[in-house]
């Protein structure tokens, strides 16, 4: 019986050691359940080293405030303080799961450089790197000596993986300036065998030794050997001839004076200057100040002749210009947020500094870039939408390297680029820029007239609608002009109604916001006024002056805008029948309740219907089809009698 015992309490031991302790034994102290979601976290209690236990886990701790750390592979660390005072007491806790981040490069040159990376300005490893970082937006950018610095910015979810293929393209080697003059203008100018062009020339080579040659018909040639030096400038005076004791006689006359003169690179003074003894030929004539931009010329001399060049030098450029084009058709182009138009497009006036740009295009996901610009800089780039899942692009000083090739799906604005597996980046703007979302609605790709989201600024659009009481139409003209103060906007219209009888023009304007990317508040104002009279003999003259608002509330939910509209009409109306002695008036207000809805059949045409009625409210007796029935208090006399409900059935045209 004892040998049975003494095995029990062996196996019992073993067991215990080879299993974690649930529950931290003590002889005193309150007892502490310790939980956390997920389950299977190690718990630290103090700073102690070892741990506790392993959630769910309970412990015994003596009264007073501990701290206590919650590791779980896969998720961020948790500390927190809690203050026991009574036993039995829970501390639970939710574990946030990191995500996983990748770059990964082809390169085996980039793979054995150690190329440092650096995500939200914290360098985190080098290329090719494999670590976690906690969920949300982050910049990520990699930078090497040479090379033309990466930077994207990408949304990362816990317990997913963001992936990236990175390229870096070197950058070009500077180059030297070559000016190259003689006293023989028009000499040929030979570098390194090759003609180069004629004398006065002025150009680029790239830095170290050249052999250089000037040679005219006739004349001895020049030779020498340059040591062109990158970024400098290599200035070369060719004498093929015995120099002339009489030469030409240059004056020099800028705006503004004082302005600092070079003739054929060799430096002279500041202006106004005049220079005597100059060989016959042609000469260039470069011009600079402080504050302006510098200018050329060129001026041809003639032995005994003297003349006069005058150079008026221009401010300094404040802004650059962008030129931005695209393969994909109808790409959408967003710069800090803000619609510009469909690619391709010139964008001048540019400010100087960093910029965000948004390319858009159906069928194809989001690309977005950023470039620095300079005043006075002219840069060329080229966006290109995959339909892969993947964004490429390129820069001022950059060729894009990045291609999330295994990431889930991001958002910009709305809408998302969807890789194959893991997170891509989201394809929002930076911070700072306006998201796309507040641009264009939900998907980005329509516009709604009725909506209580006005147009975005420059988008012009042309309605026509037919119905009760407008039976000839209401055509309608509108403008977006003004997208500033986010998320307001504004646009303009101008419409044109009748119902044969009776025809009215009004100017309107409606403001709107949009919240949370689909839902829209709206207020339009109107005034105008109108003029008509009957159709038979008994008939007579009608004018009108009308004021209206109307409230809009609704959703954009592509391809279909719909909500609900209350309208405030205020009217004075004057009529008068045929062999009439006076003028008779009308002045009163009806209240509109209704709906709208608007379908976008296509990205450039909208079917729309909106209904509205007053109800238990006196008519428009101008409204009417008779011209006898104005003397009655409604139109219940004539067979047009309800005029307090309005029905519209019409079509619309977009041009972007």
């Amino acid at each position: 019986m004892n040998r049975w015992l003494a095995t029990a309490a062996l196996v019992s031991a073993v067991v215990a050691l080879g299993s974690p302790p649930a529950v931290a034994q003590s002889s005193s102290g309150l007892r502490v359940n310790l939980k956390s979601e997920p389950a299977g976290a190690s718990v630290f209690v103090d700073g102690a080293s070892d741990r506790v236990g392993v959630t769910p886990a309970t412990v015994r701790l003596p009264r007073g405030t501990h701290q206590f750390r919650f590791v779980l592979d896969g998720y961020a660390p948790m500390e927190t303080e809690a203050d026991i005072r009574r036993s039995p007491q829970e501390v639970k806790v939710t574990l946030q799961a990191m995500g996983r981040f990748q770059l990964l490069t082809s390169d085996v040159e980039l793979s054995t450089a150690a190329v440092p990376v650096t995500v939200d300005g914290v360098q985190v490893g080098t290329l090719p790197l494999d670590t976690t970082l906690l969920p949300g937006r982050h910049l990520y950018r990699i930078a090497r000596d040479g090379y033309h610095p990466v930077e994207r910015w990408f949304e990362l979810a816990g317990g997913q993986t963001y992936s990236a293929e990175v390229v870096l393209r070197r950058l070009p080697e500077p180059e030297g300036d070559l000016l190259v003059t003689s006293d023989v203008s028009g000499a040929e100018v030979l570098i390194d065998g090759a003609p180069a062009g004629t004398t006065p020339l002025a150009t680029t080579v790239a830095p170290g030794s050249h052999a250089l040659e000037v040679r005219a018909e006739g004349l001895e040639p020049h030779r020498e050997t340059l040591e062109v030096a990158a970024g400098a400038r290599t200035v070369v005076n060719a004498v093929l001839r015995a120099a002339q004791l009489d030469g030409g006689i240059l004056r020099v006359l800028t705006s503004p004076d004082h302005a600092y003169v070079t003739i054929d690179g060799e430096g002279k003074g500041p202006s106004p200057l005049v220079v005597e003894g100059l060989a016959p030929g042609t000469h260039i004539v470069e011009v600079g100040a402080a504050g302006f931009a510098s200018a050329v010329e060129r001026v041809t001399i003639e032995t005994g002749r003297e003349e006069t060049v005058r150079i008026e030098l221009s401010g300094v450029a404040a802004t650059g210009t962008v030129s931005v084009t695209s393969p994909v058709e109808n790409a959408e182009l967003f710069l800090d947020g803000r619609p510009q138009g469909i690619l391709p497009l010139t964008l001048r006036d540019v400010a100087p500094g960093s910029h965000g740009l948004l390319v858009r295009a159906p069928g194809h996901p989001d690309w977005e870039d950023l470039f620095t610009i300079e005043a006075g800089d002219e840069l060329e780039l080229e966006a290109m939408p995959e339909a892969s899942g993947s964004a490429t692009g390129s820069g001022p000083g950059e060729t894009a390297g990045t291609t999330g090739d295994t990431g889930t799906t991001g958002t910009t604005g709305d809408t998302g680029t969807t890789g194959d597996t893991g997170a891509t980046g989201d394809g929002t703007t930076p911070p700072g820029f306006r998201a796309a979302q507040e641009v264009t609605g939900r998907g980005g790709r329509y516009r709604y007239t009725r909506s209580a989201i006005p147009l975005p600024p420059m988008v012009f659009s042309i309605d026509a609608a037919w119905g009760w009481p407008w039976l000839v139409g209401a055509y309608r003209l509108g403008l977006g002009v003004y997208d500033g103060i986010d998320p307001a906007r504004i646009d303009v219209a101008l419409e044109a109604r009748s119902s044969y009888w009776m025809t009215e023009f009004d100017v309107r304007s409606k403001i709107g916001v949009r919240l949370g990317g689909i839902f829209g508040l709206g207020a339009e104002l109107s005034i105008g006024g109108g003029f008509g009279q009957g159709y038979d003999e008994f008939s007579g003259l009608r004018s009108a002056f009308v004021l209206g608002l109307t409230l809009l509330e609704g959703f954009e939910l592509d391809p279909v805008a719909f909500g609900l509209l209350q309208r405030l009409e205020v009217y004075v109306d004057r009529y008068a029948q045929e062999r009439a002695t006076e003028w008779q008036e009308q002045t009163g207000a009806r209240v509109f309740v209704g709906l709208y809805v608007e379908w976008a059949i296509h990205k450039l045409v909208n079917v729309f219907l909106t209904g509205d009625y007053a109800p238990v409210q006196d008519s428009r007796r101008i409204l009417c089809g008779s011209a006898w029935s104005l003397d009655g208090e409604s139109c219940t006399h004539g067979w047009m009698e309800d005029v307090n409900l309005n029905l519209q059935l019409g079509i619309g045209v977009r041009l972007f």
